[in-house]
């Protein structure tokens, strides 16, 4: 009997591992399926891989169940152990999945709803950090300062991350937000750079008034890495061309000075930077230019070409990921994270 019952336990161990190896054969298919732009991708493969890896489910939790009060030694416990943590994140990925596959276009910026608890609840985040904002970088400007530029404006803290992760989806319409580089022109302290780096993994902000950077120093954006404020003067920049995405309000008093330096950061910057320019004024960007949505717009982009890349934007998923990676030890046992990793990327986080 003993022999038996080792004979049965051997046969369990080496199901088991065909199944995991087959369902990192099927992760590894299905991750190379799924471009990050829609019209990469190809929706009946990636259904088809999605089905197979469905299909693995049944087996591999039948036969961990089996294995799970037998196992022996360190390599049969890993085993059950990336069973365990694969099966459990198995239907959100699916799901993910059959989501992206729906490809039911989502606006870049909502349409005005009437206010329900979930949006009062918005309103209250967003007023309270317009007051952390404002408390962290002052409202006293340096002296000399008053008729250059205006002193820190907080921008409605929804307006701002929906216009992240429209930039964001433009992106990735575009095959340039893996790596994209992100500039806040006039950041005051950088507050908003800490939700900016949720979307892109490196963050700038350009300050002219020393008062603005000394603050944005006690903030940690001056130092910490990917996330930093520049002592720099917008009229003057001349680096506007390395960011694929840039956001201005409002940094310059006097109208004049406004456009040109808007007319500074549109001739420097590249074809396909996408810009956010949310304060509507009779300057460059807003009189010259055509817009996706007010105060958004993509150099080099007009007529068909910018309904057609509208039209891929809103089928990328709103669901921008944190910077990949973001690692836990957990995730070292997910067998499906190449998959997440990629469906993340895509907008459409399991």
């Amino acid at each position: 009997m003993p022999e038996a019952r080792d004979s049965r336990h051997l046969r369990r161990v080496k199901r088991l591992a065909d199944l995991l190896a087959a369902l990192r054969e099927t992760v590894a298919a299905l991750a190379e399926a799924l471009p990050t732009r829609p019209s990469a991708r190809d929706d009946d493969t990636i259904r088809a891989l999605a089905e197979r890896l469905s299909g693995l489910e049944p087996g591999i939790r039948q036969t961990a169940s089996w294995l799970r009060k037998s196992a022996e030694g360190s390599a049969e416990a890993r085993m059950l152990a990336e069973a365990r943590v694969s099966l459990a994140a198995l239907p959100r990925v699916l799901a993910a999945i059959e989501r992206m596959l729906a490809r039911v276009p989502e606006p870049l910026f909502p349409k005005p709803v009437p206010t329900d608890s979930a949006g009062r609840r918005l309103e209250v985040l967003s007023r309270g950090f317009a007051l952390l904002e404002v408390a962290a970088s002052g409202n006293l400007q340096a002296s000399g300062m008053e008729e250059y530029g205006f002193p820190f404006i907080p921008l409605d803290l929804e307006h701002y991350v929906w216009g992240l992760q429209a930039m964001w989806r433009l992106l990735v319409a575009l095959g340039r937000a893996e790596g994209a580089r992100y500039l806040e022109v006039g950041c005051g302290a950088g507050g908003k750079l800490i939700l900016a780096h949720e979307f892109f993994s490196t963050v700038e902000g350009i300050e002219y008034d020393a008062g603005y950077v000394e603050r944005a120093a006690l903030l940690g954006n001056t130092t910490w890495p990917g996330r930093k404020v520049t002592h720099a003067d917008a009229l003057h920049f001349d680096r506007y061309g390395e960011f694929d995405a840039i956001y201005s309000y409002v940094p310059l008093r006097d109208p004049e000075l406004h456009n040109t330096m808007e007319q500074r950061l549109y001739t420097q910057a590249r074809d396909g930077t996408v810009i956010f320019a949310p304060m509507l004024r009779a300057s460059f960007l807003h009189t010259e230019l055509p817009r996706f949505e007010p105060g958004l717009f993509v150099k080099g982009y007009f007529g068909a070409e910018m309904q057609a890349l509208r039209d891929e934007a809103e089928l990328v998923g709103g669901i921008a990921p944190p910077p990949l990676p973001r690692r836990h030890r957990i995730e070292r046992r997910n067998l499906l994270q190449p998959v997440i990793d990629r469906l993340a990327r895509a907008g459409f986080a399991p």
